[in-house]
């Protein structure tokens, strides 16, 4: 059997997209398993398999992006880059790479959260600049998510 030929998909489909970069190099593949199999390790994803077989780069271009910004940008803009690069930038592990720069991502909340009345912090609340830091990354993803 050959396939004759593949539709295009666009990152943004996520694992279909993956699937199809994979039907493109690997030569007869049995099954999906062997679809994921890269040099005798079998990834969970067909995206780990895309990675490992370096057809797909991982989040170190983003990561070299915010330690570049950190030194002169906000803690704000750095919220703005990241939900651009979460929308945009096909990011393979947002949650490592949040982790990773969360605190600077947050820096400036510290003395907003002391200093607005409008923004209350519930008792016992441990880091609650990183707590709203998550709360206004979700209202700018939140915000780009409406259609125009």
């Amino acid at each position: 059997m050959s396939i004759e030929r593949i539709n295009h998909c666009n990152p943004i489909i996520g694992q279909k997209y993956y699937l199809r970069l994979l039907l493109t190099v690997v030569c007869g593949p049995q099954s999906y398993e062997s679809l994921r199999t890269v040099q005798g390790v079998l990834h969970n994803t067909f995206k780990a398999a895309c990675i490992a077989y370096g057809l797909h780069e991982d989040d170190e271009e983003w990561a070299r992006c915010f330690e570049e910004a950190i030194d002169f940008s906000s803690g704000r803009s750095l919220r703005i880059v990241f939900t651009t690069a979460l929308l945009f930038g096909d990011i393979t592990d947002p949650l490592k790479l949040c982790n990773r720069f969360c605190t600077s991502m947050c820096d400036d909340l510290t003395y907003t959260l002391e200093h607005n009345e409008t923004v209350r912090v519930p008792e016992g609340l441990h880091d609650a600049d990183l707590d709203y830091g998550q709360y206004l990354i979700s209202l700018i993803l939140a915000n780009r998510a409406r259609p125009y």
